[in-house]
């Protein structure tokens, strides 16, 4: 049961991280605040697939040696199946991690979603404030309710997870 609920709640970050990414991507007559955004026709706002038609992602995470390439983990196969987001994965060994990321805010080529990401509050502070990385709490209260219902039960993991500009950039695992 915990296992379950485990993947419920990854199941909903990784929703909420793909639907923004993938129903509200910025074109030029879009507003610049993520907040203001609205859904594109493709977003399906309830069940699954998220989108209806198949949208790609990038994904940067770093690789555990023993875990191995994540397009064959069974998790992110049964993501792409069910949200119809395929994902493209940029998976740097983890001893090579922290420059790679730090490598790709400092060239602007950043991924849709950082799973696993390691964020510090630096590069919350830092990358928030400049848009790079975008607030999530109003799409967890419009599409995460499983987010929010452990945010609401649990307020000392808000507070945790909350930047101190009062917005949340990053989920804990």
């Amino acid at each position: 049961m915990k296992l379950k609920r485990q993947l419920s709640i990854w199941l909903s970050v990784l929703l909420a991280v793909s639907l923004l990414l993938a129903a509200c991507a910025k074109d030029e007559t879009e507003s610049a605040n993520p907040e203001e955004r609205e859904p594109g026709d493709n977003f399906n706002a309830t069940g699954f697939p998220i989108v209806s038609e198949p949208v790609e992602i990038e994904v940067m995470g770093a690789r555990h040696a023993l875990v191995g390439e994540w397009k064959n983990l069974a998790f992110f196969r049964e993501m792409e199946k069910l949200t119809n987001v395929k994902f493209n994965y940029n998976t740097p060994p983890s001893s090579d991690y922290a420059e790679k990321k730090n490598l790709a805010f400092a060239s602007g080529e950043i991924p849709e979603v950082f799973f696993g990401g390691q964020l510090t509050t630096d590069d919350e502070i830092t990358y928030g404030q400049q848009g790079i990385l975008i607030p999530l709490e109003g799409l967890i209260e419009k599409y995460a309710p499983n987010i929010r219902k452990v945010l609401d039960e649990n307020p000392e993991i808000k507070q945790s997870i909350t930047a101190p500009d009062g917005h949340i950039y990053a989920l804990p695992g």
